[in-house]
């Protein structure tokens, strides 16, 4: 498990029945230890330069790779340790889905966000399982009526969010 393993570079942000956000921030030079994932959905907060032993879907090897600012990867099941060979500080947030979790089932007239206020909401990546998105909204701006299955909020920027029930 990477927080129990890395609790100075793995934080679990919050939690639902099965799934959890965990942010890892690594500085400069630093390396955690190896650890193992089920698949996770990553979003880049703060990009750079990380060597992964090994390389995402290998069970060898080593590889660096450059992940930019807003990068919304979905990194397949398994063990590794990174690295961070760079000179910035990386911050990255995941959603780990925990063993056994069950789909949400289907909702009637489900009405998704990104389809009722697309100017705000963004798919970034996607699988069969889960999905990863971003919400923008200026000030003061509302979004349209829509319907949420179980989900992980992180927000980047602002200093406040209201929800409507």
């Amino acid at each position: 498990d990477c927080c129990s393993s890395n609790p100075d570079n793995y934080k679990v942000m919050a939690e639902l029945p099965g799934a959890r956000l965990v942010e890892m921030t690594l500085a400069p030079g630093c390396e955690d230890k190896r650890h193992d994932h089920p698949t996770h959905y990553m979003f880049v907060v703060n990009g750079g330069k990380l060597q992964l032993t090994p390389p995402p879907g290998e069970t060898s090897g080593s590889a660096e790779v450059e992940l930019p600012t807003g990068a919304p990867p979905i990194i397949p099941a398994g063990p590794h340790q990174v690295k961070n060979v760079g000179t910035t500080e990386v911050k990255i947030i995941f959603v780990e889905p925990l063993p056994g979790t069950k789909p949400c089932g289907t909702v009637s007239d489900f009405v998704a966000p990104f389809q009722a206020s697309p100017s705000c909401y963004k798919i970034l990546a996607e699988d069969d399982e889960w999905l990863s998105g971003e919400l923008n909204m200026a000030p003061g701006e509302e979004d349209g009526l829509h319907h949420h299955r179980d989900h992980l909020i992180y927000v980047l920027s602002g200093d406040q969010v209201t929800i409507y029930p």
